[in-house]
């Protein structure tokens, strides 16, 4: 037990001392003495306690060391200097340097799959292949000799006698042209085999501001125009109208489409075709034309789907509902424009039963939104499929069957 040593106490409220009250001050002291002794408590020190305080502080130190040492690898940023702005020169030319090298890669890649139509030579053109005498490009879809172009190139040819040029200088002539009736895709026939073929993507898959680039046929080697994708579904048309029979919506870039670009293929940085250009402000996406390759490749023609309406795409033009204040921001609008009627008399939609007003949601499981157009998703259909669609009307969601024909 450890003794506690006698003490004394002064009332706040007590004057100073004088000799006549010190006997009750060794009184006090006496009972608190008596106090403490009574109650017998027992002050025991601790035990451990040098040990831990030296364990606190050597983990204080460790995880110091950790700390400072995380720090300097992972986090430290200096203010800058000219070695530290150097240092950061270098990173980007690095970044450069890499990006450089995919181009290169690209080009590589794509070279191989891009044609060029050219004039036939003549005595006063003669046989050099130069870039004046360029109609515009294209490229192979197929092993054993299809060829994909657009109209605008076809324009520029007219009645012109032209000659088709590989990437290998190899020459060939049309056997055979087959138009699309839905769009202004041209595909062409040349006699050859094991011909290198392009890689597809998917534009639902790319965004606005993607880099991508657009590859035109020249010797020796292909060149390129860098773009920004823009628009996904620009618009062709004065309204807002669309029709199941026509593709209408293409992709547009921030820069437009250089008139050497005609026919030329949008790759994108995992190498994978994108789309086709067609004029100067558009492109045709490649999802358009991938389902009428098998068609060509087994008939050498083109099965598209006759449907039978016109419509407004809400996820690009919504509209608002004036009864509940509501934005209507997907589905297919059925609507007439002029002399257009919302349903085609005698056609598909008209037997199935639709009619001005209703509103496609979905075609069998997938939705009608932004990431593909009622157009796009009826022309993947082959014509003798029958369907299912989600419709609104009057506010209330039904379902109807279609039997697609053939256009």
């Amino acid at each position: 037990m450890l003794k506690l040593k006698k003490f004394t106490t002064k009332s706040i409220n007590t004057p100073p001392e004088t000799g006549h009250n010190s006997a009750g001050k060794e009184k006090t002291t006496e009972q608190f003495d008596e106090f403490y002794n009574n109650q017998k408590q027992i002050i025991i020190k601790p035990h451990g306690g040098y040990s831990r305080w030296i364990l606190i502080i050597l983990v204080t130190i460790f995880f110091s060391f950790i700390t400072i040492f995380t720090y300097d690898i992972f986090l430290k940023t200096e203010m800058p200097t000219n070695s530290e702005q150097q240092v950061i020169i270098e990173r980007q030319e690095d970044i450069t340097i890499i990006a450089d090298e995919r181009l290169t890669q690209l080009e590589e890649q794509i070279n191989p799959i891009i044609v060029n139509f050219y004039l036939k030579p003549n005595d006063s053109s003669g046989s050099f292949y130069q870039d004046i005498y360029s109609f515009g490009s294209g490229f192979i879809l197929t092993s054993d000799g299809w060829l994909v172009t657009t109209q605008s190139v076809m324009d520029k040819i007219d009645k012109e006698n032209y000659i088709i040029l590989t990437h290998n200088y190899e020459i060939y002539e049309t056997e055979k042209i087959v138009y699309d009736p839905i769009s202004p895709l041209v595909f062409i026939k040349i006699k050859a085999t094991n011909l290198p073929v392009a890689k597809f993507g998917k534009i639902t898959e790319s965004f606005s501001g993607q880099n991508v680039f657009g590859f035109i046929a020249s010797y020796p080697k292909a060149k390129n125009a860098t773009l920004h994708l823009a628009d996904l579904q620009a618009s062709t048309l004065d309204d807002v109208v669309a029709s199941t029979e026509e593709f209408s919506h293409f992709v547009s870039c921030r820069e437009g489409y250089d008139v050497s670009l005609i026919g030329a293929p949008i790759i994108n940085m995992a190498g994978e075709v994108i789309a086709i250009i067609n004029n100067s402000q558009t492109a045709i996406p490649i999802d358009y034309f991938t389902k009428i390759i098998n068609n060509l490749g087994k008939t050498g023609t083109i099965d598209r789907v006759y449907f039978g309406i016109n419509y407004i795409n809400l996820s690009k033009y919504p509209k608002i509902d004036t009864t509940s204040q509501e934005i209507l921001d997907r589905g297919a609008l059925l609507s007439g424009y002029k002399n257009l009627l919302a349903v085609e008399k005698l056609s598909p939609a008209d037997k199935a039963g639709l009619q001005v007003g209703d509103i496609i949601l979905m075609v069998e499981d997938e939705t009608v939104n932004g990431h593909k157009t009622l157009t796009a998703i009826i022309q993947d259909y082959d014509s003798n499929k029958t369907l299912k669609l989600t419709i609104l009307r009057d506010g209330k969601e039904k379902v109807i069957e279609i039997a697609l024909e053939k256009l």
